[in-house]
């Protein structure tokens, strides 16, 4: 399963309803074997950073279009985990 880095444009001006609306259509529409695990709000607010897993990115893309009109994406970045336990001696 290949993990995926989503940068979106954080909409500054979105109403909590319409946040709401557009996290309930992107869950409510995954396909097999994809899933969202966490986000991040950059502190200056303008930007978000998702972390997905997915078998492909033509998978993942069909999630992400349900929430582009509020929550544009500027990027998919495919990525490696490196976990700091792996450096305990």
């Amino acid at each position: 399963m290949t993990r995926f880095i989503v940068f979106h444009k954080f909409p500054a001006a979105a109403t909590q309803d319409e946040v709401l609306a557009a996290v309930r259509a992107v869950v409510n529409g995954f396909p097999k074997d994809t899933q969202w695990l966490r986000c991040w709000v950059a502190q200056k607010g303008d930007a978000l950073f998702c972390e997905w897993e997915s078998p492909e990115e033509t998978d993942l893309w069909a999630v992400l279009k349900k929430g582009a009109d509020l929550f544009p994406v500027e990027a998919v970045y495919p990525v490696t985990v490196i976990d700091p336990d792996w450096f305990d001696e």
